[in-house]
């Protein structure tokens, strides 16, 4: 496979995956998985944790998508090169 000869053929699967799983992930609401296995007395007490804190913003696939894609690329671009 050409990723075993290319270091950068390699990179562009890593980057590949970050653009398609992050959002995937995020329009999948784990939170709901996660959160039925939590007694309900601390699931309630979580519910209202979050809305008061409205953090319905985090989930957003665009919010994602910079976190996991757009961020990580600029912070290399913006760095100079290693000798």
């Amino acid at each position: 496979a050409l990723s075993d000869r290319l270091a950068s053929a390699h990179m562009v699967q890593h980057m590949l995956l970050m653009n398609v799983a992050a959002p995937l992930l995020v329009l999948g609401s784990p939170a709901l998985v996660m959160l039925s296995g939590v007694p309900e007395p601390y699931r309630l007490a979580l519910g209202r944790t979050w809305r008061r804190i409205d953090g319905g913003w985090l989930w957003n696939p665009a919010v994602v998508w910079f976190a996991f894609a757009v961020a990580p690329c600029a912070s290399t671009i913006s760095r100079p090169r290693l000798p």
